[in-house]
């Protein structure tokens, strides 16, 4: 960038009259009559106010995914050069120690960067309120939580009959563009206080919902305060030996689609098991077929066992996780991320977990005031 500004200093060409017209506007002259404008604040994109389109709209996300707001923030409020502060954010991780498996994503690096004046900006999201059905919980660095069991069928029941719009709205988003998991065939357990496994995008309309309905702001656990309050401890790694299901690869050839590998019978559910559309038990992951006739497989809890630890109840399986507030989940029994990692990557927000013979619950959490 020096030697670029030494360059251009040295040559004639090129220099402009900046020509202030008001607080807003000034305009540029070029020597040969050349004239341009420009606006303060001007932007090459306009803002996008729905970040979660077409899943959700604005109000449907709870204020602790602060993602909207930083980016609103960064967009309208933030007064540096937004492209230097990007490249300095990711300088900084990076001469910090920051390794590439560990990488969060520019927003969030830029977010660390830019906390200081940031979280001027943020509300205080702790309550007075005590919950009932919430375990009281002081974790090693003071901070006194409210912690949730496993939000059950029956809760997400009672939001699904108050909030029909948005059900409509996620029906016609499913019907559109094949996306999301069917809630239905994955609650389907005649036992409606077991967990109940839903998306990401669901369960941020659950704890809008939720937090409008009992006056606080809960939120997902963090995935260290997930390890501290858990009864699980020991990290499994990839050579762990666990077995886990890989689905035979598609294959066209003259027009004639068949499949190379088989299903995995020895695919171990540990209390889960699928059945098809006429109530029976499919043993091992279904075959390969169509995404439409996969959601209509229903995925049910069988022989649930549970360890408990601060009076709350934790599935011990490895095919049942617990969604995080960082857009990531975690197994249970195995302590790794959606894909079997001990790095966390992002999961498939608008699956459920189905398509791996797994379900995804989650529980809240708040911090109380002292």
């Amino acid at each position: 960038m020096n030697l670029f500004i030494q360059r251009i200093e040295e040559v004639n060409q090129g220099w402009i009259e900046v020509i202030p017209f008001n607080e807003n506007l000034i305009f540029l002259k070029g020597e040969k009559g050349e004239y341009d404008f420009l606006f303060k604040n001007q932007r090459d994109e306009e803002f996008k106010h729905q970040i979660y389109e077409p899943y959700l709209k604005r109000a449907d996300v709870p204020k602790f995914d602060d993602e909207y707001h930083f980016k609103r923030w960064f967009y309208f409020e933030f007064k540096g050069n937004r492209q230097q502060q990007s490249h300095q954010a990711e300088t900084e991780y990076y001469f910090s120690g920051g390794k590439a498996c560990d990488y969060s994503g520019t927003e969030e690096l830029l977010k660390r960067s830019l906390y200081i004046d940031y979280a001027k900006t943020l509300v205080d999201l702790s309550s007075s309120i005590e919950l009932p059905k919430f375990q009281k919980i002081r974790l090693e660095n003071g901070k006194c939580l409210m912690v949730s069991d496993l939000i059950p069928i029956e809760d997400f029941q009672a939001f699904s009959i108050s909030n029909p719009l948005y059900l409509e709205g996620r029906a016609d988003v499913f019907e559109q563009e094949g996306l999301l998991d069917n809630l239905e065939a994955v609650n389907a357990d005649e036992d409606t206080s077991l967990p109940v496994s839903l998306t990401w995008y669901d369960v941020m309309a659950f704890i809008s919902w939720f937090n409008r309905k009992n006056k606080v702001e809960s939120r997902l656990l963090t995935y260290d305060e997930f390890m501290e309050v858990s009864p699980f401890s020991e990290k499994i790694d990839d050579d762990s030996g666990l077995n886990f299901y890989s689905p035979p690869l598609k294959r066209i050839l003259n027009g004639e689609t068949s499949f190379i590998g088989q299903p995995n019978e020895e695919f171990e559910y540990n209390c889960l098991s699928f059945y098809d559309e006429k109530g029976d038990k499919i043993f091992g992951h279904p075959p390969y077929m169509k995404e439409e006739s996969f959601q209509k497989i229903q995925l049910k809890f069988e022989d649930v066992k549970y360890l408990e630890k601060h009076e709350l109840r934790f599935i011990d399986s490895k095919n049942f996780g617990e969604w995080l507030n960082d857009k990531t989940c975690v197994c249970c029994k195995t302590l790794t991320g959606f894909y079997n990692y001990i790095a966390k990557p992002t999961p498939v927000l608008d699956s459920t977990g189905k398509y791996k013979g797994r379900k995804t619950g989650f529980r809240l959490c708040y911090e109380l005031k002292d």
